[in-house]
């Protein structure tokens, strides 16, 4: 289906949510891209950015639905997710 593929297109990591990523995959990603990657995992569950650049990115992304957000929501999978690019951001980027 067409639209399945513009969708997962609109993710730099369609799967962060359901997999552990690897550093060699991000690595792959522009380092530039690495804080919206990251972020993009708290968007997946309808967080509301303030911080313009962020609200601008997403707001932009056919997915993208602000509110409801609770950290609640967030996996195991998905903390090792944003924690790994965070440590890539500080000592990589």
């Amino acid at each position: 289906d067409e639209n399945e593929v513009s969708y997962e297109e609109d993710y730099i990591f369609p799967e962060s949510s359901t997999r552990k990523l690897t550093k060699a995959e991000i690595r792959k990603v522009d380092e530039e891209l690495w804080p919206f990657a990251r972020n993009e995992i708290y968007a997946r569950h309808g967080y509301k950015f303030t911080k313009a650049k962020f609200k601008n990115y997403f707001e932009d992304k056919s997915w993208y639905k602000a509110g409801g957000f609770s950290t609640k929501k967030l996996s195991d999978i998905e903390w090792y997710n944003m924690e790994l690019i965070r440590w890539m951001e500080e000592n990589e980027g």
